[in-house]
């Protein structure tokens, strides 16, 4: 549902972009992020062609900021008249988040809201992971590694990169959060990811904030071939938007955000894709393997069978 609205929005079908928007958010309460990003994504196409079209092409940082304020105030009914469906979509989201006192449907006491930074990290991890024939290929490393030595000649870009190490050490040593189900249910692929990797020691969190920084920058320049930067800030925000709040660590919040970075990149090269495609079978192979021949049981609950699964 969530690409479909987005689908729509391409096509400029806006109010069924919306109302598919609404689907999705029956499904699962969060994919009101992807609607909000589907509108912000249709802004900024909006903004890029008015910018294009405008005689006053701004130059520095401030000048774009004053000169985006202006055109969204200046044609301000073209904005309404494309975004409407989407600000009724909020506006009804509103009313069920006051009227249901919260976001969640359900078990309130699982589904704790915090702020849980260290989960866009693990989405970088994540990221990595899966798209490692993209975002490891030479070329991108060579790139990655002539940037950092770039910035070691900068004194202000040099204080700009200590800075964000060190605000990365503080979200992940003030903001980590483990869910009780991480720690007890061994049945999902992320109570091991957490155990045996995260919890080997405890600098390991803090030993893989080159990945993450190596993971943002790579992901930032593959959508920077084809995506305006505008885009780019919008992905971003809505991929903070849907992964801070959740107090759980889970593939499943990443796979919407992880789709729409893989969609937006350009087309790689066959033999990249092939091992992609290899890599995924190998993974859904040994899912199902796990799944169907290592069944186990829980000495509380001896009855019942357990299975492997994501």
């Amino acid at each position: 549902m969530v690409l479909l609205m987005y689908y729509f929005s391409l096509c400029d079908w806006h109010f069924a972009a919306a109302f598919t928007g609404c689907v999705a958010i029956l499904f699962r309460q969060s994919s009101f992020v992807w609607v909000v990003f589907t509108a912000g994504a249709t802004a900024a196409r909006l903004l890029v062609v008015l910018m294009q079209d405008s005689l006053a092409q701004p130059i520095s940082l401030v000048s774009v900021a004053k000169h985006l304020i202006l055109l969204v105030f200046g044609r301000f009914k073209d904005f309404i008249g494309v975004l409407w469906p989407y600000a009724l979509t909020a506006i009804g989201f509103i009313v069920f988040v006051f009227l249901n006192n919260g976001i969640v449907v359900g078990d309130r006491s699982s589904h704790e809201s915090c702020l849980n930074f260290p989960q866009v990290f693990y989405f970088l991890g994540f990221s990595l992971f899966f798209s490692w024939p993209h975002l490891v290929s030479p070329s991108l490393v060579i790139n990655f590694l002539r940037d950092v030595k770039n910035i070691f000649r900068k004194p202000i870009k040099l204080l700009a990169l200590i800075l964000t190490v060190l605000s990365m050490f503080l979200l992940i040593f003030k903001f980590t959060y483990v869910h009780r189900y991480l720690l007890a249910d061994n049945r999902h692929y992320p109570f091991y990811v957490w155990r045996r990797l995260y919890c080997k020691h405890w600098t390991m969190r803090y030993a893989l904030i080159p990945l993450y920084m190596y993971s943002s920058w790579g992901i930032y320049q593959l959508l920077a071939v084809q995506q305006h930067l505008l885009w780019r800030l919008v992905f971003f925000v809505c991929v903070a938007m849907v992964t801070v709040p959740q107090k759980l660590l889970e593939f499943r919040y990443f796979i919407i955000p992880y789709v729409m970075y893989r969609l937006h990149a350009p087309l790689a090269s066959f033999p990249k894709l092939l091992l992609e495609t290899g890599f995924y079978i190998a993974i859904n192979w040994a899912t199902l393997y796990l799944f169907l021949e290592k069944p186990f049981r829980w000495p509380h609950e001896p009855e019942e069978v357990q299975r492997f699964m994501w």
